[in-house]
């Protein structure tokens, strides 16, 4: 990705983040597809530069006040983004999980944000992480959803498209396929 976003004339030392959770792009997804279905094709990996160069010149941005961390919040960062991702299914609130790791509240949002998606943003990537793995298994879809901390299926199928781009339905039948 670093490579792509020096292509297209991003910065070598600013990050790149996404302030969306899934980017709907039909460019880019073909262009994606096109390198996906033709893996030993001579243009590939031109193709694949081309796509993810599009990628961060369309959708990313940089933000250089991430870039410096402390170490000690780093490794509270770390242990705070295992804790909510081990406890996606119960209720999380960021001032007790700022709390929990010896941070204020407001300065554990900036820095868990300068890392790319927002405290409980990630805890639902996890519910949904955990939401694909049982129904890799062949849980029933009203089980999946509780078990993975949704109120119900209707929420947990908006959920699981916005972040995954197909319904719990269409992703269990896609996993079958394969």
């Amino acid at each position: 990705m670093r490579y792509a976003a020096r292509a297209v004339g991003y910065s070598a030392g600013a990050p790149l983040w996404f302030p969306r959770e899934a980017i709907q792009d039909d460019a880019l997804f073909a262009a994606l597809r096109r390198v996906h279905d033709h893996p030993t094709a001579p243009a590939t990996a031109a193709d694949l530069l081309a796509a993810l160069g599009g990628l961060v010149r369309r959708h990313a941005i940089t933000r250089p006040e991430a870039t410096f961390v402390r170490a000690a919040t780093r490794a509270a960062l770390f242990n705070a983004a295992a804790y909510a991702c081990h406890h996606a299914a119960e209720p999380l609130r960021v001032e007790e999980l700022a709390a929990r790791y010896r941070l204020r509240p407001t300065g554990f949002i900036r820095a868990f944000t300068g890392d790319g998606a927002a405290a409980l943003a990630y805890a639902l990537l996890c519910r949904v992480s955990h939401a694909k793995a049982l129904l890799t298994a062949g849980h029933p879809l009203v089980d999946v959803a509780l078990e993975a901390g949704f109120y119900d299926q209707s929420h947990f199928t908006n959920y699981f498209k916005r972040y995954v781009g197909v319904t719990p339905v269409a992703y269990r039948a896609a996993v079958r396929v394969v």
